[in-house]
């Protein structure tokens, strides 16, 4: 079941995370949390296969809990 946020992501946040991202990394971010896509639809739309897909998502996962745990940090400093 694809990961459905209660609200919708900050603007700026979706932006930086695009930043951090690679082009691979930020597909599936886009077509995963942004489009609820499942990976088998991605990688149909793609042309690709399911274990890349899982592969961009565990490399994009690498870079964001850092990115994400230092976001969520400094913003509890407020």
């Amino acid at each position: 079941m694809p990961y459905t946020p209660s609200q919708q992501l900050d603007t700026f946040l979706v932006e930086e995370i695009f930043q951090v991202l690679n082009e691979k990394q930020s597909k599936w971010f886009q077509y995963h949390f942004l489009n609820g896509l499942t990976y088998s639809q991605i990688a149909g739309l793609e042309d690709t296969t399911i274990a890349a897909v899982k592969n961009w998502a565990r490399e994009a996962k690498k870079v964001l809990k850092p990115f994400l745990t230092s976001y969520w940090t400094d913003d509890e400093e407020l």
